[in-house]
């Protein structure tokens, strides 16, 4: 999918693997979200084999993958990806997100935070709690 063996991959960082799904300063939105979908996946795996740590790197760049995947896409973002993030989201602290992420996030919650109400409920999202997590995030320093 990168033009790049997996193992190789998997040794690059979440910025430069987003780089390289970049075109003309236009993401590849379905290749990242399909490579978000293997991250997660392989999480799993590695969680049954008790590889606690690497399942942690997986999930984290999984959720930086998904989070750049619906902040590029214009208008409401779909309800099943952000149940997808809801997910991986609830499994990490604000300050153990690394400072891409807590931003990718910021901005993804902030995006949420304009949506109607209806929408919220829709995915079963609450106002209040999305203000409380938006406050978590922008209170950790950015280093």
């Amino acid at each position: 999918m990168l033009g790049l063996d997996a193992n190789l991959a998997k040794q690059l960082d979440d910025s430069t693997l987003l780089g390289m799904l970049t075109f003309q300063e236009q993401l590849d939105v379905d290749r990242l979200l399909v490579l978000a979908e293997i991250y997660r996946e392989e999480a799993e795996v590695y969680t049954t084999q008790g590889q606690p740590d690497i399942c942690r790197s997986m999930l984290l760049s999984s959720l930086r993958f998904y989070l750049e995947a619906t902040l590029a896409v214009e208008g409401e973002p779909g309800p099943e990806l952000i149940n997808k993030i809801e997910a991986l989201r609830v499994k990490f602290k604000a300050q153990a997100l690394p400072v891409e992420t807590r931003l990718a996030l910021m901005d993804h919650l902030e995006r949420l935070l304009g949506l109607g109400d209806d929408f919220l409920v829709s995915v079963k999202l609450t106002r209040a709690d999305l203000k409380a997590d938006f406050n978590a995030l922008e209170s950790c320093e950015l280093n």
